[in-house]
């Protein structure tokens, strides 16, 4: 018993690590992140109730053949059912956090309320299941509900710095609905019965993790900490050489030369150097305090 359950809840823990030591510039309080994967474990029961609604409605709208019906369930039952509670978990319980203040804490915090719900469905079926489908879930099931929930984040974080109004709804929900319609294509060719959709799921991941990087990489390079690490890299002259002119006057006080992060004082959104006393950037308008 104990085996198992180590066995379900390790994916997620090695996962929410692989994406926590990404958030290089500035990294979010591990409480918060903890948090946000525990409402994201108990997000399950609302799913469930959704996908019940869905099953009682489900019949009446249904096409008549089995793939259709398959289809209709895996994508707008199942998909976006599951990928809804993910949403709503960021977005009311963080999104408006003034430690999200960067595009990747929003792929962060998604993964982390993924990979809760993952757990607490992933400890349902592996105590059911046994060691295999702890297994397959382990390389398949459980990185999957983490991509979906990056590509959920991706567009939270561009959406959280965007116009607000209409821009910033519509990547939030460009963002659930393609995470909705990638978990409706995966379940689809699961829950098939046929050897040939089963084995796309393979080629479907692959795609999926090259999307998570691309995510990954896009949201790190917009992070306005990302230019407050470059500015304050001290830039100190190099070594004269016998070739080279003979310095005159004092020698270079190298503590004074130094550029340290307190030092400096920068917008976190647009980068332009501000006053301490400033409570608003001057420049794009951002909250400081």
């Amino acid at each position: 018993m104990d085996a198992l359950l180590i066995l379900a809840i390790a994916p997620a823990a090695v996962l929410i690590f692989y994406f926590y030591i990404r958030d290089r510039y500035e990294p979010e309080p591990q409480g918060l992140v903890f948090r946000i994967f525990l409402i994201g474990f108990f997000s399950i029961i609302p799913a469930a109730i959704l996908e019940k609604l869905g099953d009682f409605i489900l019949p009446a709208y249904a096409p008549t053949t089995k793939i259709a019906i398959s289809f209709t369930y895996t994508f707008f039952v199942v998909g976006i059912s599951e990928e809804f509670c993910k949403y709503l978990t960021v977005r009311l319980f963080v999104y408006n956090n003034k430690e999200f203040n960067e595009p990747y804490d929003g792929i962060l915090y998604a993964v982390a309320a993924s990979l809760g719900f993952a757990t607490s469905e992933n400890i349902l079926y592996v105590m059911q299941g046994g060691v295999g489908v702890g297994v397959v879930r382990a390389v398949l099931s459980v990185p999957a509900h983490a991509l979906f929930g990056a590509t959920i984040g991706y567009f939270l974080g561009i959406a959280k710095f965007s116009k607000k109004g209409v821009i910033e709804i519509s990547f939030q929900l460009i963002g659930f609905l393609f995470a909705a319609f990638m978990h409706g294509v995966y379940d689809f060719f699961v829950l098939s019965n046929q050897i040939l959709l089963i084995l796309l799921v393979l080629p479907l991941m692959g795609l999926m993790w090259g999307l998570g990087h691309i995510y990954i990489w896009h949201a790190l390079s917009l992070s306005p900490f990302k230019r407050i690490f470059t500015k304050a890299i001290p830039v100190l002259p190099s070594k004269p050489t016998s070739s080279s002119v003979e310095q005159t006057g004092p020698p270079l006080n190298v503590a004074k030369a130094r550029i340290t992060l307190h030092s400096i004082h920068f917008c976190p959104l647009c980068g332009n150097s501000v006053k301490d006393s400033f409570s608003f950037c001057p420049y794009c308008g951002h909250k400081l305090v």
